[in-house]
């Protein structure tokens, strides 16, 4: 009986994993050549968390506050985790989302969305060539180790460090 109530449980996590991958794909915009970049990752793992934690009508507000964000911050630097952030803020203030929890999701999804060695930074994909601040990755190899980081994370086995929801200049 504990055996089958354990194998049950891992298909769950299994389906919910591929559940998780399938969400976080539909959520990015690959370019061209199928590469994401760290602050496109970032924003759809952050939604993914939200629909995965609060359901699919918050992560649905998540979606249309980060939008409205991104038409009004227009091209300045850090736009995409800023806009993040205001989404997220607007889930605390209309009581959708904790603080603690809007604090661990934005942390587990800055964490997870890194690509390169730069961990206190979140990279785009613009530049020239030698631009170091160009992090991107083919998206089935970023989605698969970021979902590998989040599952780290919710099993316990690796914290995140906690990120304050600052917007950034």
């Amino acid at each position: 009986m504990e055996v089958s109530a354990a194998n049950s449980a891992v298909t769950s996590n299994a389906a919910s994993t591929r559940d998780d991958i399938k969400y976080l794909r539909s959520v990015l915009k690959p370019d061209k050549n199928g590469m994401v970049h760290e602050e496109q990752l970032f924003a759809g793992i952050v939604e993914e968390r939200v629909k995965i934690s609060l359901g699919s009508d918050v992560a649905t507000k998540f979606h249309e506050r980060f939008e409205l964000a991104m038409s009004r911050i227009g091209k300045k630097s850090n736009v995409v985790e800023n806009a993040v952030r205001r989404a997220l803020k607007f889930l605390v203030k209309h009581d959708l989302i904790s603080q603690k929890q809007a604090v661990k999701i934005h942390s587990e999804a800055f964490a997870a969305a890194q690509i390169d060695s730069n961990k206190e930074m979140l990279f785009d994909g613009n530049g020239g060539a030698n631009d170091k601040t160009i992090a991107t990755k083919e998206v089935n190899l970023a989605v698969n180790t970021a979902i590998d980081r989040l599952n780290a994370f919710d099993a316990g086995k690796v914290n995140s460090p906690e990120r304050k929801m600052r917007e950034v200049a």
